[in-house]
């Protein structure tokens, strides 16, 4: 064999792959036929030899190949038989032992249901002599023509009626392209039913869709039809369902619309109702026009149709904004005959407040006649021929609340709470100074004397004896502002009230006490209203608790915590321990109880002589102390309660099952003041631990749980601090320094059973 290079060599076998610059036709079903690669069209084969010709399109869905021989040659006739073959589903076309006969123009067709696309190959013949090969030319290529064929891809198509829409795809082949025309047989083309392209498109099926359509492919040559039968089943009748958000919200005074989405079939009539009476509206859209608090409420949207009735409900809620004061009335304004009283109050809010405006003289009643004068959108108010002093308040309000300001009061002394402490200072210098000099601050109704509610976990004291109405305690000659103080501003000596007011001071005792953080221990507050066996004696709802969870203990796990921060009375925790062990010796249980006294502190107490008096107890007792121990969560399902050890450096925890718990919760002082200037980085206020004079403000004092001087909290340190303020409040009041030197003295009679206590006293040294 001759080693020149030739195109086709004796012996040797050729494959061909053609790449066609055809654009890759995408749509909603599928990619049309088309050829990635293309080389060498026209081929030469030597007499004798072997070809192989590849046809390798791609599409979607996938093509099928057929081929187009020279001439008048079929697949059928004895020369094709003897030397032509095809392979892969006709992707490869293979010619061995070449003839004359076989040469000419091979068409390859490629077609899918999204049309049809061709290669040629131009097969060459030749003999090689001796001297030279020998090519034959093929004669001039005659312009193929080829009469259609019509691609179905299926003949039967079932729907239902209703459906959106229905495109059937008609593919064709044949050269020159044939077009492509549906038609219905028998009958005219519904009036929903159009072509586009080769598709046939059908919207919104009906029952008379069904019928016979006919495909009709046609070009030069001829044309070629196939029938698809579409068959439209009648629509199941569907109970409706309907929805609504569960939320519906609107701003007040804008018009809104409810929409109600709503399926079935037939299609099902549509009911509105609020708050169970029916509205007249009878579509899926219910508009509220000038939303106010009056569409506030249940809207029900009912859908019926012939299967069933289906209703949803959703509340709605109209927003607005609650009035904020943006220009309040002077803090004192001085009245003359020439100078007639002028206040302005201005507010922002949506909608728009409506300002309106009191008068109360400080003497007398608002029967007093006097003449006001209101601006045209009443900001301004103006007094002529005012005769008595009072105070002007300025009210803001629309349907989302109201707020208040009022021309400042001022007192002498403001005393900031109105337990122990705070009413034995308001009592002291109320007896001294003019009526309306002394001012204390204080919301609640009732005031209680805690100390009594560790007798009253015990059995043995009434909870209505331990409390007196407020009003009987306060001084008669200090003036009570019932609500509270949210925030301090000591260098304008101004303390805001929860209403809006700002009360002016010379000075300042701070007597708040504390605030119970139950909050902070995952599962409480909410805890206490799921499990009867948890209780504490520190707040007026839970100890009422504490007594039947004593009495209803059977045995087992019984807990008492003391936490991380610095309580009042902390001998309380411990005293309802050993009277709560004490009834159940009584009871004759004792033997079935294991009691835990989970501590933070790293000592059962800091002064050495009674913590040696205390560790006795406990061992006389079989009370098992687990120092370093927070509670900080609560599983009132599984009755375990979980403890940081604070003395690990990983944080680690440690799980109690409880039978019986008894929670010292974490206390603070009351958030306004904790977020206060007046306080130290632990969050109590900054007085000098001696004089109980505020470090910064000279003006200010603190006694009680408060301050953050550094002995226990009790009742009976309050009493004595009471002493060294008012002393020296009054050095200061009258241009003196403090002189009296509180030396922390603190006292608490811890009982360990009825009719025994170990009376705790001891000083900032710890000494008894």
């Amino acid at each position: 064999m001759s080693t020149r290079k030739r195109s086709i060599g004796s012996g040797l076998q050729a494959f061909h792959y053609q790449r066609v610059g055809i654009q890759v036709m995408l749509n909603d079903t599928g990619i049309h036929p088309y050829f990635p690669v293309s080389e060498n069209s026209e081929v030469f084969v030597a007499d004798g030899d072997h070809i192989g010709l590849k046809c390798v399109p791609e599409g979607n869905p996938k093509p099928q190949v057929t081929w187009h021989l020279p001439g008048n040659l079929t697949r059928n006739s004895s020369l094709v038989k003897s030397h032509v073959s095809f392979h892969f589903e006709n992707v490869e076309l293979e010619i061995q032992n070449m003839v004359r006969e076989l040469h000419g123009s091979y068409v390859c067709l490629a077609h899918n249901s999204l049309g049809t696309t061709s290669y040629t190959y131009i097969v060459k013949y030749g003999r090689i002599t001796s001297k030279a090969p020998v090519l034959i030319t093929t004669p001039p290529i005659i312009p193929m023509r080829i009469k259609p064929d019509v691609f179905l891809k299926y003949t039967e198509h079932n729907v239902t009626e209703g459906d959106s829409i229905l495109a059937i795809p008609c593919a064709a082949d044949g050269i020159p392209n044939p077009k492509i025309t549906w038609s219905a047989i028998g009958s005219n083309m519904p009036s929903n039913a159009i072509q586009y392209q080769q598709f046939l498109i059908i919207r919104n099926i009906r029952l008379d869709d069904s019928r016979y359509y006919l495909c009709t492919a046609t070009n030069s040559e001829g044309h070629a039809s196939k029938p698809v039968h579409i068959i439209v089943h009648p629509k199941p009748h569907v109970k409706p369902t309907v929805t609504l958000p569960p939320s519906l919200q609107g701003t007040y005074g804008t018009t809104i619309t409810l929409t109600c989405n709503v399926t079935g079939y037939p299609t099902p009539t549509i009911k509105w109702y609020f708050n169970g009476k029916a509205l007249s509206t009878k579509t899926n859209k219910y508009e509220i026009q000038n939303a106010t608090l009056a569409e506030m409420g249940a809207y029900t949207c009912e859908a019926t149709n012939d299967a069933g009735t289906s209703r949803t409900d959703a509340v709605f809620i109209v927003h607005g904004t609650a009035p904020s004061l943006t220009t309040t009335p002077p803090q004192s304004v001085m009245a003359t005959p020439n100078n007639p009283p002028s206040f302005t109050c201005r507010a922002s809010g949506d909608p728009t407040p409506t300002i309106t405006w009191e008068f109360k003289p400080f003497v007398g009643t608002t029967s007093s006649t006097y003449h006001a004068e209101l601006s045209p959108d009443h900001t301004t108010l103006t007094l002529p021929n005012i005769t008595k002093s009072g105070l002007v308040t300025c009210t803001a309000s629309n349907p989302f609340g109201r707020v208040q300001a009022s021309s400042s009061r001022h007192y002498k002394i403001l005393v900031v709470g109105a337990g122990s402490g705070g009413c034995s200072i308001a009592h002291k210098f109320s007896s001294k100074l003019k009526a309306g000099h002394v001012g204390i601050i204080e919301p609640s109704n009732d005031h209680f004397y805690q100390p009594m509610w560790t007798l009253v976990g015990a059995g043995m004291a009434n909870l209505a004896n331990s409390g007196k109405k407020m009003s009987k305690v306060i001084p008669k000659k200090a003036d009570w502002l019932q609500t509270k103080a949210m925030a301090f501003d000591p260098d304008k000596c101004t303390v805001t009230l929860e209403t809006g007011e700002q009360v002016h001071y010379d000075y300042l005792v701070m007597a708040t006490g504390l605030q119970l953080n139950y909050n902070k221990i995952k599962g409480l507050p909410e805890g206490f209203d799921k499990d009867p066996s948890l209780c504490s004696v520190y707040d007026y709802n839970y100890v009422q608790k504490t007594l039947p969870a004593i009495q209803n203990f059977k045995g087992g796990n019984a807990i008492f915590t003391l936490p991380n921060t610095p309580i009042k009375c902390s001998g309380a925790p411990q005293q309802i321990m050993y009277l709560a062990d004490e009834m159940w010796t009584e009871k004759g249980i004792r033997d079935k109880a294991n009691i835990y006294y989970n501590s933070s502190l790293p000592v059962i107490f800091y002064v050495q002589k009674y913590a040696d008096t205390l560790l006795q107890v406990l061992d006389r007792r079989s009370i098992t102390v687990n120092y370093m121990r927070n509670l900080i969560e609560v599983k009132t399902d599984t009755r375990e309660a979980i403890f940081q050890k604070l003395n690990s450096s990983r944080g680690e925890t440690e799980t109690f099952k409880y039978d019986f718990l008894h929670v010292t919760p974490p206390m603070s002082t009351p958030d306004p003041v904790r977020e206060s200037p007046l306080v130290d980085s632990t969050g109590f206020v900054d007085v000098d631990k001696e004089t109980l004079q505020h470090v910064k403000y000279p003006n200010i004092f603190a006694l009680g749980d408060c301050s953050n001087v550094p002995t226990s909290k009790t009742s009976a340190a309050a009493a004595t601090q009471g002493g060294y303020l008012e002393k020296n409040l009054n050095a200061v009041m009258n241009g003196k320094q403090p002189f009296a030197k509180y030396d922390g003295y603190s006292s608490c009679p811890v009982i360990t059973s009825r009719g025994k206590c170990i009376l705790v006293e001891f000083n900032y040294d710890c000494l008894p």
